[in-house]
């Protein structure tokens, strides 16, 4: 293979990749935009509470969210055990605070934040 081949062939195939970024970064987007309110519920139990695809934690009179996905690998968090959230994936397992404590998830859970409808006085999250 010659020289000048050579470069023709790398650069066509670095062209394709930055082309199969640029779509998937774009699918990416799709993705993050599609965004949803989830209400919660005015009777939370103290400490951990799973209202779909989110973790309120309620701690006396305050609350904080959280999405309910695991960092790992994305799948849903919605099992508690002792102290501690549980992914049923892998095994990985949160702090009420959301943070990784076990892995293989080594991020924390990305936290929500919590907005009140003044009419309704609902509490509610994107996701």
């Amino acid at each position: 293979m010659t020289r000048r081949k050579f470069f023709k062939t790398a650069n066509k195939i670095f062209g394709l990749f930055l082309i199969l970024i640029g779509l998937w970064a774009a699918d990416d987007k799709k993705k993050q935009s599609a965004v949803r309110k989830v209400i919660i519920p005015g009777s939370l139990n103290e400490g951990v509470n799973f209202v779909g695809n989110v973790i309120v934690v309620k701690r006396g009179k305050s609350l904080e969210a959280f999405e309910a996905i695991c960092t790992h690998l994305g799948c849903l968090l919605n099992r508690k055990i002792d102290n501690k959230i549980v992914c049923n994936c892998h095994g990985s397992e949160y702090n009420f605070n959301g943070e990784a404590i076990k892995g293989p998830a080594v991020k924390s859970l990305n936290k929500l934040v919590i907005h009140a409808d003044k009419k309704s006085k609902n509490l509610y999250v994107y996701v």
